[in-house]
C-alpha cells in the first residue's frame, strides 16, 4: 500500500510524540526525589492559567485526532484490482481498459501464424498495467525448437503490444510435448534393396539365366 506524503508525516509526528511521552515517563519514574519534586512544583504552577489548561485541551482531542487516523492508517485496505482488464490509458476523461480475454484472443491469433504446432494453450497474466504471456505447446518433430520459440517470442509480444497498446513485460514457453515426424512407408523390396528395374526386352530373370546355361 503506498501512502500519501500527509500520512507518512502524521506517522512521524505520532512516533516523535509517543517518544516524548515515553521520556518524560520514565523521567518521573527513575528521577531523583529533588528533580520530581521541581517538576511537580512547575506543573503545579502552571497548571492554574486558563490558557494552559485550554492548551492542554486542545492538545489532547489532536492526539485523539491523530491516534484513530493512525489506527485507520493501520487497517487500511488497498483498493481490490480488476484483474479481468488490463489498463491501457488513463485520461482526465477516464481509463481504458482491455479485458484479459481480449488479449488472449490477440496471442492465439499472432500463434496462429506460426507453423510445426500440434497443440498449444495460453494464460495471460494481468500486472494491471502489462501482462506476462505464456504458451505450453506440442512441436513436430521436425521443428527446430530454438529458431520455432524466439520466432513465437518475437511474434506475439509484437503482434499484442501493437494491436492492443499493452506492453508485454516476458513471453514463457514450455515445449511439453514432441509429436514424432511422418516418415513415408518404404516397401519391402525397397527397405532390403532387392527391387530391380524391369527388362527392356520384357524377358524374365528365369529366361535369362536359362540362356546363359
Amino acid at each position: 500500500m503506498r501512502m500519501k506524503l500527509s500520512d507518512r508525516l502524521l506517522i512521524a509526528l505520532y512516533a516523535i510524540l509517543g517518544l516524548i511521552a515515553l521520556i518524560l515517563a520514565a523521567f518521573y519514574a527513575w528521577a531523583p526525589d529533588p528533580l520530581r519534586r521541581a517538576a511537580a512544583a512547575v506543573v503545579e504552577a502552571v497548571s492554574g492559567a486558563l490558557y494552559l489548561r485550554i492548551l492542554a485541551v486542545l492538545l489532547g482531542v489532536a492526539m485523539l485526532t491523530w491516534t484513530a487516523r493512525v489506527f485507520m492508517l493501520a487497517f487500511k485496505h488497498e483498493a481490490s484490482r480488476d484483474k479481468e482488464s488490463v489498463a491501457i490509458q488513463r485520461t482526465e476523461n477516464g481509463a481504458v481498459r482491455v479485458s484479459v480475454a481480449a488479449v488472449d484472443t490477440l496471442v492465439r491469433q499472432a500463434i496462429g501464424r506460426i507453423e510445426s504446432m500440434s497443440e498449444v494453450r495460453t494464460k495471460v497474466v494481468n500486472h494491471d498495467d502489462s501482462v506476462t504471456i505464456k504458451i505450453e505447446m506440442a512441436l513436430s518433430g521436425d521443428a527446430h525448437i530454438p529458431n520455432v520459440t524466439l520466432l513465437m517470442q518475437k511474434n506475439v509480444k509484437k503482434f499484442v503490444e501493437e494491436y492492443s497498446g499493452i506492453a508485454v513485460r516476458e513471453v514463457e514457453i514450455v515445449v511439453f510435448s514432441i509429436r514424432p515426424a511422418e516418415i513415408p512407408p518404404i516397401g519391402i523390396a525397397e527397405a532390403s534393396g532387392l527391387s530391380r528395374e524391369p527388362r527392356a526386352d520384357g524377358e524374365s530373370d528365369a529366361d535369362g539365366e536359362l540362356e546363359s546355361i
